[in-house]
């Protein structure tokens, strides 16, 4: 539905769905709020009733291929998987709900004269339709941050942080892997730009925020990186009384 203007600027929020994500962008939306913004959430359906609960308009999209039953059966089925099936079934999942946000989150964006947006880094529809629309945006990590690193394993992994050669070498095969399972991804994104005309990427790690990426894991509880800049920022964890 239509949110009424009443504010100075009007931000998006791309966000996964779950409980886990949605709770933590609650929170940063009440501070935007506080300080006088307009806040619309773009997610799936299931992450609707605690969002408008709170007070914000939600907009969902790829209602067509996700309603609450199929996103349930998704999660259950996700539940009794472990390891490279687990990881992979997560890809497919996550491939999905980039093609209903590269179809639907455009209009809306347009729709709602959305001037900045905040996306979370495992939305990659919301960055790509913000660089494609020319919003500005942030990327937030509500999790742990996926960025792929030379001595910080990625995330699927049980592995330890690299403490020596044979460490680096093995973290470097997981980025391998890592580059790999995202194709199905990537290729969707691509698909996009391809349709308008705009470049092509060539890795999922290019779909971020030029300008900022907020993670609100402490800085203490990740492993020590090499490839972080200066746009980085710890930021620690998202709680308030109101959300």
């Amino acid at each position: 539905h239509q949110c009424e203007v009443l504010s100075v600027s009007k931000i998006g929020i791309a966000t996964f769905s779950s409980p886990g994500h949605i709770n933590p962008s609650i929170t940063l939306a009440t501070e935007l709020a506080r300080r006088g913004h307009q806040v619309t959430f773009y997610t799936l359906v299931n992450g609707l009733e605690k969002i408008e609960a709170s007070g914000f308009c939600s907009r969902p999209y790829g209602l067509d291929e996700f309603g609450p039953e199929s996103i349930a059966e998704s999660y259950r089925k996700l539940g009794e998987l472990v390891g490279l099936q687990a990881v992979r079934f997560t890809v497919d999942m996550m491939k999905r709900r980039a093609v209903a946000g590269l179809r639907d989150l455009p209009g809306y964006v347009r729709e709602d004269k959305i001037d900045g947006l905040v996306v979370d880094q495992v939305v990659p529809a919301g960055a790509v339709v913000a660089r494609a629309e020319n919003i500005p945006f942030v990327t937030l990590s509500n999790a742990l941050p996926t960025n792929t690193d030379t001595i910080a394993p990625p995330v699927f992994s049980s592995r330890g942080p690299a403490r020596g050669p044979l460490d680096r070498l093995g973290i470097r095969l997981l980025n391998c892997l890592q580059f790999r399972l995202s194709k199905p991804i990537l290729a969707v994104v691509n698909q996009f730009q391809q349709e308008r005309r705009l470049p092509k990427y060539t890795a999922m790690s290019e779909v971020r925020s030029d300008l900022a990426q907020i993670a609100q894991l402490p800085a203490q509880f990740d492993f020590r990186r090499r490839l972080l800049d200066d746009t980085f920022h710890y930021t620690g964890p998202f709680h308030s009384r109101e959300s």
